[in-house]
């Protein structure tokens, strides 16, 4: 919903600043002075409803994607090792774990490939 908003907004601007140079394009390089701006759009609710479907497809694009971590207990237990092995495999770069903090995690997608390539 942020995201949207932010969009929203983005364009919101876009528009205005784009109206005031229309308005004033004798002088393009002119910086806009503090104004109030009413814009008036119309359109279809089929149209509209276009506009949504983009601006939850670009907010969808945009939304950080949240990667699932894992502890050292919970990865040993998945990959059937030790814990000194996980450390051993930090080192050899076969499975990096990441730090959040002073606790160490290791990313599910990461654990997912060790576990294919034992497969």
């Amino acid at each position: 919903m942020l995201n949207r908003l932010i969009i929203y907004n983005a364009i919101f601007h876009c528009i205005t600043f784009a109206s005031y140079f229309i308005k004033n394009d004798k002088d393009m390089f002119k910086q806009p002075t503090t104004q109030q701006a009413v814009i008036s759009i119309q359109m279809t609710p089929e149209q509209f409803e276009r506009i949504e479907k983009m601006l939850d497809l670009i907010t969808e694009y945009t939304k950080p994607k949240e990667e699932k971590l894992l502890t050292i207990k919970q990865v040993a237990e998945l990959l059937g090792v030790t814990e000194p092995t996980l450390w051993r495999w930090n080192k050899e770069g076969v499975l990096k774990r990441v730090k959040v903090g002073n606790k160490v995690r290791y990313k599910e997608s990461d654990v997912n490939k060790v576990l294919e390539e034992m497969a």
